[in-house]
């Protein structure tokens, strides 16, 4: 059931979706949501709060999840990268999505007027292709129901950080970047020939969110926010890893300086890994990455890539 309110609008409060324009706000039980181009209030839950750190590609609210191993040989340390995260829950959604003008092809369920693809993990919507959401909403994971969920979106689009706020239709928070839906490894973009389509976690209890994967972003790791080309960029304050297998991924940076002491990677600002003797040391992909007299070494065990660039340490 709707409640119009005129001019009530949807804001960010604790984690919470609330509507309201200074005068009007939704009842008790009700949440704000964009119908036919209008804010209205209707039965049912609100957003979850941004979700905690997680491995490989978590959802959830709050907790911390589990950790990708950095490698070891060379100098690298031992440590883990923290990876991936996802939004908060959400409450169910009301009996609007009930109606479509005629039934719907086996396979394919009703959801706000349109035939979608039944999603793996249960809920009101289907995130690829992203269907069952109203004009202004994204389907996400809901950690507190464990189903896809539509959520009012704020429009953030790929690589953006999407700590405490929401992406586009067809884009997840995971590891507090927006990213990529997909079902297999064609369906992201390849750099160099390069991509990778992760399966997703629930923070909670670590298991497979069913149906659910996003394309990593392949980025620099001695340039995190302004990469070598073709290597896509982290956003502001996040570190950057690579590994053998050429598929880097972007996660939160320490604000601490390089040299400082570290016992996983991300103890280290953007740049800076863990070294084996517990000190964040910079990446190079090049001599003119190193200061000081130092030259770029690409001595790491097995050898690390970003794509097909092969990553080294300053020494």
């Amino acid at each position: 059931m709707a409640v119009a309110l005129v001019g009530c609008s949807p804001k960010y409060e604790s984690g919470k979706t609330q509507c309201s324009d200074g005068k009007h706000e939704c009842p008790s039980g009700y949440t704000c949501r964009v119908q036919g181009g209008k804010y209205l209030c209707f039965a049912g839950g609100g957003n979850g709060g941004a979700g905690g750190t997680g491995g490989r590609a978590d959802a959830g609210a709050g907790g911390v999840g589990g950790i990708k191993p950095s490698g070891g040989g060379g100098l690298r340390g031992t440590g883990g990268a923290i990876r991936d995260a996802g939004l908060g829950g959400s409450g169910p959604k009301d009996a609007l999505t009930a109606t479509c003008p005629k039934p719907c092809p086996v396979g394919q369920q009703c959801f706000s007027g349109q035939c979608c693809p039944i999603p793996a993990a249960g809920g009101q919507c289907s995130h690829f292709p992203s269907c069952g959401c109203l004009p202004g909403e994204v389907c996400y994971p809901s950690a507190s129901t464990h189903t896809m969920t539509c959520f009012v979106s704020d429009g953030l689009p790929a690589g953006a950080d999407c700590t405490g706020s929401t992406c586009m239709a067809g884009f997840g928070c995971f590891g507090r970047i927006c990213k990529a839906y997909c079902s297999k490894t064609q369906d992201c973009a390849a750099i160099r020939g390069y991509a990778s389509c992760d399966q997703t976690t629930w923070s909670s209890d670590k298991t497979d969110i069913p149906g659910v994967k996003v394309c990593e972003r392949i980025c620099d790791p001695a340039h995190p926010q302004s990469p070598t080309a073709p290597l896509l960029p982290c956003p502001a304050g996040f570190n950057c890893s690579s590994d053998s297998s050429g598929i880097g991924f972007c996660f939160k940076a320490s604000p601490l300086p390089p040299g400082s002491p570290c016992s996983a990677e991300k103890d280290c600002p953007a740049g800076h890994y863990c070294s084996k003797t517990s000190v964040c040391k910079r990446y190079c992909l090049s001599d003119a990455d190193c200061a000081g007299g130092t030259t770029c070494r690409f001595g790491f065990d097995p050898p690390e890539y970003a794509a097909d660039f092969i990553v080294g340490y300053c020494n």
